[in-house]
């Protein structure tokens, strides 16, 4: 078996454990076949996953059987998708079987429907106590009073009394924790699978819709405001901080609409946004659990809808833009996380953002 050039030096020595694991494995083969592979699974699902997914490569040179079963535990595991051809996202490992194991963020399927539509979506991107985080970050927003409510009595300038659309943009000058959360290393590589590496983290922002008197946003094309050449080397990554339903307004797209740009005017429900005219009858729902993800390109129409529950409802928007398709001037104005330009968050903050998200959760909550 033959591991893609450099995955020794790029994940080789990450931790100690893997260099004792693999060790161990190369100079006892046949005892290492007869143990239980739990010890190995759970090397992957820790803090190093290509370490450890280094580690099982290493191994299974010397088995199909015992790689099947490694895949077998493998599979019970969401974070993992299991691929058995080569497109390949990720350093990988190849099997005995001819295959590839593949530590991928969300799955192909999600992948070519992105290509193809302009947008998708995953149920199941962020942990639980991941979620309680931001949420309790959003309360700390809330308490400071730093999220505007920017809707309006339909003259797209008095303030309206009745609904709300509160928003907070952007939030990384105001929140060390979320200036952490665009180098999640799950929001990194799903990110670079779908529209491809170097790319800058660009913009984000929070729309909370209080229960009952909550307003949506309008259709809009994220491209009328950024006006980049090609909007597909563009994504948003949209998260549900509360279940996401159609009852409370989840966000709506309109598939494939990336291939058109749309003509925009004023919104006069807001007292800055821009709306489109679309066929709504084309519409589609995205209902996400809490922790669930949308992606869709810069081109992809989409809206939310006002929250007709008793509970608010919140999310989340990152904008993500590939590098060489940054607006003239502009290299130096964003966050650069993949790519030569890539500082793990020193240049543009003057400090090492990159690693530190687990304790920024972590100190959330134990608050």
């Amino acid at each position: 078996m033959t591991r893609p050039r450099g995955f020794s030096a790029r994940y080789g020595h990450n931790t100690t454990r893997y260099s004792e694991g693999r060790r161990h494995i190369l100079e006892h083969p046949q005892e290492t076949l007869s143990r239980d592979w739990s010890q190995f699974i759970e090397i992957i699902r820790d803090r190093d996953l290509k370490a450890g997914l280094g580690l099982i490569g290493d191994s299974l040179e010397h088995s199909s059987d015992a790689y099947v079963d490694c895949l077998v535990e493998l599979s019970k595991d969401r974070r993992f998708q299991i691929w058995d051809h080569g497109y390949d996202i990720h350093q990988s490992c190849r099997n005995p079987l001819g295959g590839l194991i593949v530590i991928a963020p969300i799955p192909t399927a999600c992948i070519n429907q992105f290509k193809e539509e302009g947008y998708t979506s995953h149920d199941t991107f962020f942990e639980a106590r991941e979620i309680d985080a931001m949420r309790a970050e959003l309360e700390r927003f809330k308490e400071d009073g730093l999220l505007r409510n920017v809707a309006t009595e339909g003259d797209g300038e008095t303030h309206s009394t009745t609904n709300q659309n509160l928003q907070i943009c952007p939030i990384t000058p105001k929140s060390p924790f979320y200036r952490s959360f665009q180098f999640h290393p799950k929001v990194i590589d799903a990110v670079g699978a779908l529209i491809g590496e170097p790319f800058v983290h660009y913009l984000d922002q929070i729309f909370l819709k209080p229960g009952q008197t909550g307003l949506g946003t309008n259709w809009h094309q994220d491209n009328a405001y950024f006006k980049v050449a090609d909007p597909t080397k563009g994504t948003a990554m949209w998260v549900a901080l509360h279940d996401a339903t159609i009852e409370n307004g989840t966000i709506h797209v309109i598939p494939g609409s990336h291939k058109t740009p749309f003509e925009h005017g004023r919104d006069p429900h807001s007292d800055h946004h821009i709306r489109c005219e679309v066929f709504e009858e084309q519409a589609v729902a995205i209902e996400l659990p809490a922790g669930g993800v949308a992606f869709f390109n810069f081109g992809v129409a989409h809206a939310t809808r006002a929250n007709t529950t008793p509970n608010e409802r919140a999310g989340l928007a990152l904008h993500f833009l590939r590098t060489d398709h940054i607006p003239e001037h502009g290299y130096d104005r964003f966050t650069h996380l993949t790519g030569h330009g890539a500082s793990g968050g020193q240049t543009e903050f003057g400090e090492r953002i990159e690693g530190t998200w687990p304790a920024h959760v972590d100190r959330l909550l134990q608050a």
